[in-house]
Parts: C-alpha cells; structure tokens; sequence
C-alpha cells in the first residue's frame, strides 16, 4: 500500500546519507558516492520511488540489473568498476 511503511526513494535516501557522512569522515573516495549516487538514481527510478521496498521481489533486481547493463555496455562495466581503480578506497560497483 502507497504510504505505508519505507519507500524506496526513502530507503535510498537513508542509503546515501550515511555513505556521505563515509566521504565527509575521510572513509569513502567521492568517486565511489558519485557512483552509488547514480546507481541509487537508477534504482529509484526503476523501482517507482513511492513503491514500498516491502513490494519488491527478486525479479526486481533482475530487470534492474538488465537496464543497468545497457547503460554501462560490459566492457566499461568491468574498467570502471572501483574494485579495479587502485585510486579508490574500497568497495565495488553496487548493483
């Protein structure tokens, strides 16, 4: 139901709060939060961002993962990834 518990906007939005407070405390490359930003976007988007995260089902993720696949073709998927960029603190590409 619409407006009943968290949405995804809201779950993304908690998301990229905390991983901000990562950059501001010298954790977290600001590369890396751009591309959990963008990706967040994406899911946001994707997933309707007053839909309820309790809504969501595995195929979900799945289409996501297709139309993310698309927008990075699999070449700049795989040198783009932060765990290949010795620059980059930590992480992967989220997704």
């Amino acid at each position: 139901m619409m407006g009943d518990g968290l949405t995804v906007a809201g779950l993304y939005n908690h998301f990229l709060i905390a991983t901000l407070r990562k950059v501001e405390a010298g954790e977290l490359m600001p590369r890396l939060f751009a591309e959990y930003k963008e990706v967040a976007g994406l899911r946001v988007s994707g997933f309707g961002g007053s839909r309820s995260v309790e809504d969501l089902a595995a195929d979900n993720f799945g289409q996501l993962r297709a139309t993310m696949v698309k927008k990075w073709d699999r070449a700049a998927w795989a040198t783009t990834s932060p765990a290949s960029d010795p620059s980059t603190s930590t992480g992967t590409r989220p997704g």
